[in-house]
């Protein structure tokens, strides 16, 4: 049975080599993976997998079937193939060269999400016919697994509804089955809007967005006392408000990452950093906004599945 296996994924591996350099490749940022996604559309095709685009309204999503027999028991396969910004690299080259300054790169294996599941779908598929079994496989092409997700909007359209089990995978610095389960997270963009003016000749006619973004860092830095010893709050710069000291900046764009064990947690967490955006604001004199941009349920891992693949 192993062996079968084995010699089943060995059979595509061509195929699966060139989809992860041709993904590597194209290197698109979530939601718009188009070539990406073509790329594993037509491989697939090739394979007899007929071929559903535009699953859930997100253009880059798609899913892929084949049935054998009474089509039960349903198997999919959770495939990504999204890059991330800023990655840029040059395929087979060990040290930091981008392709692109600035530009997005598959970092963490992201190219292979994808071309792995696309060798385990055919190789599913494959074992169907030859060993005259029944099944069906669905290989569910989801984009941005780095960001906003889209695994939550494929469930609510009904997607999964009918799959009996699905797989995922992701590469690792060891060989495991992962039985883990991950923190909820929120991140919102914080946006501060004052008054410019010249730091040097009329300072007190400004109002510094730049200040507040400060102003709220230090805030939520207090804030880290009192908070559970799991929770975690990151930030980074997205939009400093220019590079020129002379000038009072009157825009500035922060980007923060709330983590918790659970929902609730993080809600609540979130809600108190939101409090703290609100007061650097009020100590400033600007205005500020924010936009959430993810968030995600903590994971429950299926042990009991977990234990079979292992």
């Amino acid at each position: 049975m192993i062996q079968t296996i084995k010699d089943l994924v060995s059979a595509k591996a061509d195929t699966t080599v060139a989809l992860a350099k041709e993904i590597w490749g194209c290197a698109e940022l979530s939601y718009e993976e188009t070539k990406s996604a073509a790329a594993l559309i037509a491989a697939l095709k090739q394979e007899g997998f007929t071929i559903e685009e535009g699953i859930a309204d997100i253009p880059t999503a798609f899913t892929a079937t084949f049935t054998a027999g009474s089509g039960k028991p349903v198997v999919g396969f959770l495939a990504e193939y999204d890059a991330l910004s800023g990655l840029s690299q040059k395929a087979g080259c060990p040290v930091q060269e981008a392709v692109r300054e600035g530009g997005a790169g598959h970092g963490c294996g992201h190219n292979l999400l994808g071309a792995g599941c696309y060798a385990a779908a055919v190789a599913l598929k494959d074992y169907l016919i030859k060993e005259k079994k029944d099944g069906t496989v669905i290989f569910f092409g989801c984009p941005a697994e780095e960001g906003a997700g889209s695994k939550q909007f494929i469930a609510r359209a009904g997607y999964f509804d009918n799959v009996d089990f699905a797989y995922t995978w992701h590469p690792e610095t060891v060989n495991e089955v992962g039985s883990r389960g991950s923190v909820a997270i929120m991140g919102a963009n914080f946006t501060f809007d004052g008054i410019a003016a010249h730091a040097g000749g009329e300072p007190h006619l400004g109002r510094s967005a730049l200040d507040a973004v400060e102003l709220m860092n230090v805030g939520c830095n207090y804030l880290r006392e009192h908070m559970i010893d799991a929770a975690r709050i990151h930030y980074a710069y997205s939009d400093p408000g220019g590079t020129a000291p002379n000038v009072v900046q009157s825009h500035a764009v922060i980007k923060y990452e709330v983590r918790a064990p659970k929902v609730s947690q993080v809600q609540e967490l979130f809600t108190r950093v939101v409090d703290v955006a609100k007061g650097a604001a009020l100590m400033t004199g600007t205005k500020m906004k924010y936009e959430i941009t993810m968030a995600f349920s903590d994971y429950v891992p299926n042990r009991t599945l977990g234990a079979v693949v292992d």
